[in-house]
């Protein structure tokens, strides 16, 4: 089985990055887990951002402190995932978004490298202390859903997005 990393974004993968965001815009793919990834034309912009949403003195205010990570393959230094650690929680994370967003590229799913990402994220999320997080998805997203109950989630409930109109499974997984 390929060896995964969590590595912090960095100009080293700044082309990876861009070629990440452009197979989930040909695909028409959500790109969860990707600190709004799809607004970036160019993965520089996208670094001073996940930067500044890292810290909370410099985390916009209808933003939360998180951390991203990008997952990569060690045998190549290939992309395959994002993550984002949200270090705190407003409301609309504590109920719509979760703490731990993720996705992994179109092109390399179904290799059983979205399990293995979000094990390292929760290693990461008890290395800064947490005891529990909230990971959350679409109502019939089954393979999200069988993903983090694999991980241990346990589904407390299903809420209505108002703004979307999407219904969310909300599950923790304790740490």
């Amino acid at each position: 089985m390929e060896s995964l990393r969590l590595a912090e974004p960095c100009a080293r993968y700044v082309q990876q990055i861009e070629e990440y965001r452009l197979e989930f815009l040909q695909t028409g793919s959500s790109m969860d887990g990707t600190s709004s990834l799809r607004r970036f034309e160019r993965a520089g912009d996208w670094l001073d951002w996940v930067t500044l949403a890292a810290k909370a003195q410099t985390c916009p205010l209808h933003w939360a402190p998180d951390q991203q990570y990008l997952c990569i393959r060690a045998q190549d230094d290939r992309l395959v995932g994002m993550a984002d650690l949200r270090l705190a929680v407003n409301e609309k994370i504590l109920l719509y978004y979760g703490q731990i967003g993720y996705s992994i590229r179109p092109g390399e799913r179904g290799k059983g490298y979205g399990d293995r990402q979000l094990k390292l994220v929760l290693e990461a999320a008890r290395a800064r202390g947490m005891d529990r997080v909230l990971l959350t998805c679409k109502s019939g997203n089954r393979a999200s859903a069988r993903l983090i109950q694999k991980n241990g989630g346990a589904l407390e409930n299903t809420v209505t997005d108002p703004e979307t109109g999407d219904v969310m499974e909300r599950y923790w997984i304790a740490l």
